[in-house]
């Protein structure tokens, strides 16, 4: 496919396009393949990794795509992602020839190469796992079974929005302890925006302020 092609169906020349998604006039193919794909791949994609500085659990991009990749292969799917500027662009492909594409911003408050990488492969993870609709979690359904109807209320299935604890742990991945007040003061409007509900807003707030509470601490002016 001329880079020319490519360019005019991003564009909406060949498929249906919204500002951040695009797709190939036919998807029914695709779709198809896709339930199939999501049928024996489940909902989780097990925890593998642990940051010991915030002590969280979380599934690795490496982990993510053994899960992700080898299910589309069999069902004619593949999944391909590359940075463009400052977005992340995701192809998923059927041999059929449909597909989809959509763009994620990517969130890297300085622009050298370490953070840079960080930031592209943080959002390289969960567009894969919202691609494949499957989550980083623990395997264990009897858990989930426990959690009362009042612990679920808050849940909303609308719009394509991120956990407040991933929007934490993404944000602190890609501002220093020296530069947290100052950003966070500076995007707080913007993290707040990529909530899904009141309740998760809240969770938010309260990751974000405790960790601005630490760093601000007199007990911790010797390790800034």
């Amino acid at each position: 496919m001329s880079e020319n092609t490519e360019n005019q169906e991003w564009n909406g020349g060949y498929g249906l396009f919204t500002e951040n998604m695009a797709f190939s006039n036919q998807t029914n193919l695709l779709t198809e393949a896709w339930i199939a794909a999501k049928a024996k791949m489940g909902n989780v994609c097990e925890y593998d990794s642990r940051n010991p500085h915030y002590k969280n659990r979380f599934a690795s991009l490496e982990a993510t795509l053994t899960k992700i990749n080898p299910i589309f292969s069999e069902h004619g799917l593949a999944l391909s992602q590359w940075p463009s500027g400052n977005q992340l662009i995701n192809r998923l492909e059927h041999t059929s020839g449909q597909w989809l594409m959509s763009a994620y911003d990517i969130s890297a408050v300085k622009k050298d190469p370490q953070q840079m990488g960080s930031a592209i492969t943080y959002a390289r993870r969960y567009c894969a796992q919202a691609i494949a609709g499957i989550c980083g979690g623990e395997d264990d359904d009897a858990e989930i079974a426990t959690h009362s109807e009042e612990g679920l209320s808050s849940v909303s299935i609308g719009g394509p929005k991120q956990k407040p604890e991933d929007i934490f742990q993404e944000f602190i991945e890609t501002v220093s302890d020296g530069e947290y007040v100052e950003e966070l003061e500076k995007q707080w409007d913007s993290l707040m925006k990529r909530t899904n509900t009141l309740s998760h807003r809240k969770k938010l707030a309260s990751l974000l302020n405790a960790k601005k509470t630490t760093l601000l601490s007199p007990d911790s002016g010797d390790d800034l």
